[in-house]
């Protein structure tokens, strides 16, 4: 690896043994002090001459946040500190590096002491008089420089470790991990979790009311700013469920415990997020009854995709952002049932964000903002409603294409593959492409994935004789054709209704079916399976 001058990448291949921080929350401020002391062990290089981290100097585009060193020492004989900007997809880091001149070897440890201060409010870094929240994402405390196709949370992580938080004594945490004391002095309190799984530590903190569900053998806790108590199991109940649908899909659910907070609507930046064991939301994301099933899932389903697996490269969103939305609709469709899932991919759920969805990407068309999902690296805006409202389409229809089985063995190989590494589109293709080599799948990524839009298509039909019916498909979209499977339902006369699927690859094809029933009723893709326009969705593109 290389970087900027002071930085010379062979700060690469370190990992926490050990992780201690305690998180000094000073509100009225809007500041907090972080003083950690950390014991990390060369893992993933033969030799080195020290670690290199990274850390968030300042808030790239929100310049009012700082995080940076007030102090980093190392008691391994004589080092240096050098610091430097780091270029590329990550403004607002900086690396930090110490070197010692006898080299390192692999299974060698270091041992470091720091403090880090920190204030300011951005997006997933809020430091209020009244509430604080603090996402791992924003590299908050020093992380060891990540390797090639690792994301940044592989250097976050610890083996074991604790994180005290210090606030007003109204205050409790919700973080990663297990709260193990919580210890009052006057106006303060001091709460300590214990790091017992590899994580990525966040947190969020304030006059939370918390419940208590479980869900086979995870606990499930709700944090809530909010006067309304009763709410509260039934919620983690809600949140319990939709865990344990997805994770018989995609694999183990990585964590022990769960939680999901309520932030005020004050804080800036999104309605929820996800957290490495805990999601957040504003408080209108509690407004369903029982739970907010989609939310809930879609978040959660960032411990897999997201968090447990990350990504790279242009399409990333695609891998994050799509496969969480995916995980919405496996859980509907496991709680819920098909309809309500196929529903959900159509117009999305009141309690939910009405762009999500089929109506919602058509809207983006109409809008003029579409965009490839292969095409962009940009996390944000238009790009996060396309990955939202389209990509679970693609991941759907892909499901169709090759199956259950290989669809979701392919998703849960990526989990034991990828862990802790950065998957990028092209392996995610490859794989698939590997798994169900007679799918087609080349035409259906580069049709799904590497253009804009979807299909509209016209059908008109008429008897072709007594057993039979000519059926014509016109793509009616721009550009060249898709190579669709599609269902065409035939109903009427006196028997039941019947199915065929055809090929569909030209602008226009004629189809002779039998229909022996002489129908009446002819319905093009009866159940949704296809992402394509049809006239519920507003306008015709």
């Amino acid at each position: 690896m290389t970087g900027p001058a002071g930085f010379d990448g062979s700060g690469f291949g370190w990992r926490y043994d050990t992780l201690h921080m305690e998180v000094d929350l000073q509100p009225e401020q809007q500041r907090m002090v972080v003083t950690g002391r950390a014991t990390l062990r060369l893992v993933l290089a033969d030799s080195s001459n020290g670690p290199s981290f990274l850390l968030r100097r300042d808030g790239g585009s929100e310049p009012d946040t700082v995080v940076q060193f007030a102090s980093l020492h190392a008691g391994a004989g004589e080092v240096t500190l050098r610091d430097a900007p780091l270029p590329g997809p990550l403004p607002g880091l900086t690396v930090s590096s110490i070197r010692r001149d006898e080299p390192f070897g692999r299974g060698e440890t270091i041992d470091i002491d720091f403090v880090i201060t920190g204030e300011g409010v951005r997006d997933q870094f809020a430091l209020h008089p009244d509430f604080a929240t603090v996402s791992w994402t924003c590299g908050w405390y020093p992380a060891p420089l990540p390797g090639p196709g690792e994301g940044l949370s592989a250097g976050l992580v610890a083996v074991t470790g604790e994180v005290a938080y210090r606030m007003p004594s109204s205050w409790t945490t919700v973080s990663c991990g297990d709260r193990i004391e919580r210890s009052e002095d006057g106006d303060r309190a001091c709460e300590r979790w214990r790091i017992n799984e590899s994580r990525a530590v966040g947190f969020a903190a304030g006059e939370f009311e918390t419940s208590t569900a479980h869900a086979g053998e995870r606990t499930v806790t709700m944090y809530r700013l909010s006067a309304d108590p009763e709410s509260l199991p039934g919620q983690a109940r809600a949140l319990g469920e939709v865990i344990d649908a997805m994770a018989a899909r995609f694999g183990a659910y990585p964590y022990r415990r769960f939680s999901i907070a309520e932030v005020p609507d004050h804080v800036p930046g999104f309605w929820a997020a996800s957290e490495q064991g805990f999601i957040l939301a504003k408080p209108t994301a509690f407004d369903a009854a029982g739970g907010n099933l989609p939310l809930f899932a879609h978040e959660a389903a960032h411990a897999w995709w997201g968090g447990t697996v990350g990504a790279d490269g242009p399409g990333l969103l695609f891998l994050t952002e799509s496969m969480a939305q995916y995980g919405a609709v496996v859980a509907i469709e496991s709680i819920l049932g098909e309809d309500a899932a196929t529903e959900f991919l159509r117009f999305s759920r009141p309690e939910y964000n009405t762009r999500q969805c089929a109506r919602g990407y058509f809207d983006v068309v109409r809008s003029g903002e579409d965009s490839p999902i292969s095409a962009t690296a940009e996390r944000g805006g238009v790009y996060h409603t396309i990955a939202d409202a389209k990509g679970h389409w693609v991941l759907h229809m892909l499901r169709r294409r090759v199956g259950d089985e290989v669809f979701f063995a392919v998703l849960r190989s990526f989990v034991d593959d990828y862990a802790g590494r950065e998957l990028t589109l092209p392996a995610f293709c490859e794989a698939f492409a590997g798994a169900a080599p007679a799918a087609r799948l080349d035409a259906f990524f580069e049709q799904w994935l590497d253009r804009t839009g979807a299909p509209v298509l016209d059908l008109d039909w008429q008897p072709a004789n007594d057993d039979a019916i000519d059926v014509t498909l016109t793509q009616r979209q721009s550009g060249s054709p898709y190579d669709l499977d599609l269902e065409i339902e035939m109903s009427g006369g006196t028997g039941p209704a019947r199915t065929e699927i055809v090929t569909l690859t030209e602008r226009t094809q004629t189809f002779q079916l039998e229909s022996p029933h002489r129908a009446t009723v002819v319905r093009l893709d009866p159940h949704h399976r296809v992402l394509r326009w049809t006239p519920e969705y507003g306008s015709r593109p």
